[in-house]
This record gives C-alpha cells, structure tokens and sequence, in this order.
C-alpha cells in the first residue's frame, strides 16, 4: 500500500502477486510517492460467522517493511467508506498490528 500525506490525501492501493511482484512495482505506478510514506502488507477479505465482509490488514512487506498502525487507523474512516462503496454496507475494517 502507499500511502501519501500531503494536503491530507491518501491512496491506499494493493495487488496479488500475479500482476505486480512488489510493493514497489505498485507504487511506483501510483507515482510520485514519496518511499518514505510508503509500507507494505496484506490485505484479506474475510467472510465472517455471521455472514459480514472483513477486510483485514495485517502482515509486512519485504519491500517497504511494516505498516504504521497508528497512521493507517488515521484513514480507517475513508478506507471503510470506499470499502462499504463497492463491496455493500457491511463491511469491516480491521486494521492489526504489522509483523516485526
């Protein structure tokens, strides 16, 4: 994901594998992101008991190292609504601590 701060936007972006590689192949396509806001990790879409969506943040990425907790819980919000936007109004946003 890249997230970038300035004039208080945010582009939160992310792919598989099998279309870009790395964290940095991603950003360098949103780009002009400066790499020092940039982090990585892996986002998962989660069906819960009860039938709601869960998009879970968690892990690192080898290419950036791990994601600030606290500065992604900033854009919680605005995450969510996009989320909610495509994916249904019950949607989930659960951001856990980056792995070491």
């Amino acid at each position: 994901m890249a997230l970038r701060d300035g004039d208080n936007q945010a582009t939160i972006a992310w792919s598989n594998t099998d279309v870009l590689y790395e964290h940095k192949q991603l950003a360098d396509r949103l780009g002009n992101v400066n790499k020092a806001l940039c982090s990585g990790g892996q986002v998962e879409l989660v069906s819960a008991e009860d039938g709601h969506l869960q998009v879970v943040f968690l892990g690192r990425s080898g290419a950036f190292g791990p994601y600030n907790q606290t500065y992604l819980e900033g854009f919680k919000q605005s995450i969510k609504e996009g989320l909610q936007r495509e994916l249904g109004p019950d949607v989930e946003v659960i951001i856990q601590p980056s792995e070491n």
